[in-house]
């Protein structure tokens, strides 16, 4: 059951990935009139590549990692490693939010008629973003490892806390989730209506 789930959570990483790779790239060509993004796509295969290694070399790095942190526990490394692809998935959804909503943007209305405020976050604040939830993300279980230690934190309050992170991923995503469906369907019916205009016309 845990390698199902493993290779389920990898695999709809990959797939997000993907749908996020090909929504810049649509995003680039409406605004450059080129959709190439090698290096960007080299970005995300090498940070997924990344997670699966921490997925499949669990054994060996959680010896390495009790030399050190002697309290880190078998449960403790599966729990903060889904926990890591449960903030992926949210980085990756956001990521699709902003490509959608700047494309839906460029369609209503084209770049060079949009004043600099309008076109939204830039690819520099969107990083920042990132990293910054990146390290909220480090510094939750950071601290979580700190409080393992304490007497009267038990086991079963680990794993609550591990599954609390859980839920609040899960909120962020499904607004994210919806937020990217109800532009799309905007983006959509606009379309529609211009191919509708254009046959009449």
């Amino acid at each position: 059951m845990a390698l199902f789930t493993t290779l389920m959570g990898l695999f709809w990483l990959f797939t997000e990935g993907l749908i996020m790779i090909c929504v810049r790239g649509g995003l680039r060509f409406l605004e450059t009139g080129r959709s190439r993004q090698r290096g960007f796509v080299i970005f995300c295969l090498t940070v997924f590549a990344a997670v699966a290694f921490l997925y499949a070399s669990q054994g060996l790095l959680l010896e390495r990692l009790r030399i050190s942190f002697p309290l880190f526990s078998a449960r403790f490394y599966g729990g903060c490693l889904w926990n890591l692809t449960c903030t992926l998935w949210v980085l990756v959804e956001g990521a699709i939010a902003v490509y959608v909503l700047k494309a839906y943007r460029l369609i209503k209305k084209p770049a060079a008629a949009q004043p600099e405020r309008a076109r939204g976050i830039s690819g520099a604040a969107l990083g920042i973003i990132c990293a910054l939830l990146l390290a909220g993300f480090v510094f939750y279980h950071v601290y979580l490892y700190r409080l393992t230690g304490r007497a009267a934190f038990s086991g079963a309050m680990t794993v609550n806390a591990l599954r609390f992170y859980i839920k609040i991923c899960g909120l962020f995503w499904i607004f994210i989730e919806w937020l990217v469906a109800v532009m799309a369907i905007k983006a959509y019916l606009m379309l529609k209506r211009r191919d509708h205009v254009s046959g009449v016309a």
